[in-house]
């Protein structure tokens, strides 16, 4: 079952206009994590893409093996900004940001966070399902950037 739905921000800590970064092809490299094996690369392209800023980002995009890879390469400088999951926001630990952005939901596919059973039997497992189900999980998921299905 569906039990968050992840969003995405773009992030920089150096670029003052986060969607001016995308669209100036000299203002430095765009890190996304790589779509062929990531849900936020691949929704990150379907943003791309469908905002019209894919052909300013082509040459300067920077591929991340995983979302947090992504962030790194912007929170380093190693990128002008980069395509993020919004709930890594959430970290204290995080350099200050000059931009962030959230990406606007309906322009990329849903992400959504899953959980399975695998085997009813155990029950310290069953007990956490129970949990992911009610609504002092729903509350925690919020709180750390995630959307929570109706």
């Amino acid at each position: 079952f569906t039990y968050a739905t992840g969003g995405l921000s773009l992030w920089s800590r150096d670029a003052k206009d986060c969607l001016r970064t995308l669209e100036d092809a000299s203002a430095g490299n765009v890190a996304l994590a790589n779509p062929a094996t990531a849900p936020y690369g691949r929704a990150a392209m379907e943003f791309l893409r469908q905002g019209g800023y894919w052909a300013s980002v082509a040459e300067r995009a920077v591929y991340g093996e995983n979302i947090m890879q992504t962030l790194q390469f912007a929170a380093t400088g190693n990128a002008a900004i980069a395509i993020v999951a919004r709930s890594m926001l959430t970290d204290s630990r995080l350099p200050a940001a000059a931009c962030t952005w959230p990406v606007p939901e309906t322009t990329h596919s849903r992400i959504e966070q899953q959980a399975v059973l695998l085997v009813a039997t155990n029950a310290a497992a069953v007990r956490f399902v129970e949990f992911l189900r009610g609504a002092a999980a729903r509350e925690i998921v919020m709180r750390h950037g995630y959307g929570v299905m109706p």
